[in-house]
């Protein structure tokens, strides 16, 4: 059994809510885990495996917190006002928050999608450090992100509607979606906008955070693991590791929707947080 208990996190101007799950008290903590999600429809549609995903973490002896950005889901806030460095600052205040438990133990963290780019960079301001940062498909490049939310919103519309998008369009039923606005349901600003066209690549980020001493998992489509094999070479801090999906996932699609299949990569990996 586990118990779940509702975590304020971040500053009394920017708050977050969180969910924490721990063993029972007759169960020793073995190691706490940050769960990260991904923002928007995506962060909707893997919500279920995020809960077993804690779950089973809980069930194994970690206390896990896993949370809402400032201006998502259940935290305050403005969807449209939000911005990358804001919810990055986020993920530090998260971490800091399961550091004021009594536990003494190592923290790890779970970050997908675009949350794994933003973990590279809380990772590098929070104190402690994270031991180990698993990061699930993170965005390759901001602008192709951009130019998939804007494909997968045209898709789902046209699913939902029964007809191709040029025929809804034609017939006046649907609008060319553009950004800044809404888009699959998420609001985007024109901030983050701008911080998705700049978004630095992983090997930007990952250098420094491997000088740090923390061990990253990177698990992603082959093709998108090539220009990272040589940090693994060189980096002299901690290790890298690189891991191919078999399959994935389409997050922003309706058909991901209650999911809650916790992917065997993503098994084999943790055992390792309990040791």
């Amino acid at each position: 059994m586990t118990t779940l208990s509702i975590r304020r996190c971040g500053s009394p101007s920017r708050p977050t809510v969180g969910i924490v799950q721990t063993p029972t008290a007759d169960h020793h903590t073995a190691a706490k885990a940050l769960l990260v999600r991904p923002i928007g429809m995506e962060a909707t549609r893997s919500a279920s495996m995020l809960r077993v995903l804690s779950e089973r973490l809980a069930r194994s002896g970690a206390e896990v917190l896993r949370f809402d950005y400032h201006g998502t889901g259940d935290s305050p806030g403005e969807e449209s006002e939000q911005s990358l460095s804001g919810w990055v600052q986020d993920i530090v205040d998260a971490h800091n928050s399961l550091q004021d438990t009594s536990a003494a133990c190592p923290t790890h963290w779970f970050a997908m999608g675009l949350g794994a780019n933003m973990a590279l960079q809380a990772a590098l301001r929070s104190s402690p450090a994270p031991r180990h940062l698993i990061l699930w498909e993170p965005v390759v490049a901001g602008s192709h992100y951009i130019d998939s939310l804007l494909q997968a919103h045209k898709a789902e519309m046209a699913m939902q509607l029964g007809w191709p998008w040029p025929i809804l369009c034609q017939r006046g039923m649907v609008k060319e979606p553009s950004l800044p606005g809404s888009v699959l349901g998420f609001d985007m600003g024109p901030q983050l906008l701008n911080d998705l066209r700049q978004l630095a690549p992983l090997k930007a980020w990952l250098p420094e955070v491997l000088q740090r001493g923390i061990a990253v998992s990177v698990m992603a489509p082959e093709d998108q693991l090539g220009s990272l094999a040589p940090l693994g070479a060189t980096n002299t801090g901690a290790s890298l590791k690189l891991h191919r999906l078999q399959a994935r996932t389409n997050w922003m699609s309706s058909q991901a929707t209650g999911t809650a299949v916790v992917p065997p990569e993503l098994l084999a990996l943790l055992p390792t947080w309990m040791s």
